[in-house]
Formats: C-alpha cells, sequence, structure tokens
C-alpha cells in the first residue's frame, strides 16, 4: 500500500542511520525533558470548561517559529545561537552563550542546540536521499 499510495515514500531502518545521530537524539531529549520542556497545555474547547490536555508537548525550532492548535500558540524554543534582536546567527556560532543571556541553563542550551544539530543532519540526510531518487 506505501508504495502505491506514497510513490517516493523513503522509509530507512534505524540501524542504517549512525549511532551518533541516535545518541545526539536521545541527549536532546533527555536533557529537554530534564529541563521541563514538556508542559501540558491548557484548553478551553467549545469555550466551555478550562481543562489539561493528554499529552505534553513542547516546540523547539528556528527563532521566531510558531504553531497555533486550538487556539493556542506556541513559540519555538531556539536550537541555535540567536542576536540580540533574537534572529538566528551563523551556523559557525554554534555555542550556547546567547541562550544563557536569554536564561536557559546550561544543561538546557546544550540540549537545544544539540536538537538544533540533529536537525541539520537529518535535512542534509533527506536532501541527499532525494537528490539520488531524482537523478
Amino acid at each position: 500500500c506505501r508504495d502505491k499510495c506514497y510513490k517516493g515514500f523513503h522509509v530507512e531502518s534505524p540501524c542504517s542511520l549512525p549511532p551518533s545521530l541516535h545518541s545526539h537524539f536521545e541527549q536532546s531529549f533527555h536533557g529537554l525533558h530534564l529541563n521541563n520542556f514538556f508542559q501540558y497545555d491548557a484548553v478551553q474547547p467549545g469555550r466551555k470548561k478550562l481543562s489539561e490536555t493528554f499529552v505534553t508537548r513542547t516546540l523547539v525550532g528556528n527563532p521566531g517559529t510558531t504553531y497555533k492548535y486550538l487556539g493556542l500558540r506556541l513559540f519555538s524554543h531556539p536550537w541555535c545561537e540567536v542576536d540580540e534582536r533574537g534572529n538566528r546567527r551563523s551556523e559557525e556560532n554554534c555555542g550556547t552563550s546567547s541562550l544563557l543571556k536569554l536564561g536557559y541553563t546550561q544543561s538546557a542550551s546544550k540540549a537545544l542546540i544539540t536538537m538544533g544539530a540533529v536537525n541539520r543532519q537529518l535535512t542534509t540526510r533527506s536532501n541527499t536521499i532525494l537528490s539520488q531518487t531524482i537523478a
């Protein structure tokens, strides 16, 4: 069904991914968990009783990224260094100092920066697979 309904959809087995990618991904999620990034949302479906959602979530991404669900807008925690205006710094500046200035702990900053690095690895991997598939 996948080949018919989702032509071109690419699936890789976990063992085909580099072990360092798994390790960095787990380290990042563990750091986000330890720093209480995952929160329950308070929603008011149908404008009735205010209640918590059943699952926790967070948003990590480029500075300024937002996501809206059930009328609630989430703003991303930055996964990269930012300048004094909150804009993304270049990839060469890949430390955690600007996140520390924003009030993130060293542990939280490291988890966010690591998640950004994992995202860049996966993006590069996806682009490589895409170029091989199209070629």
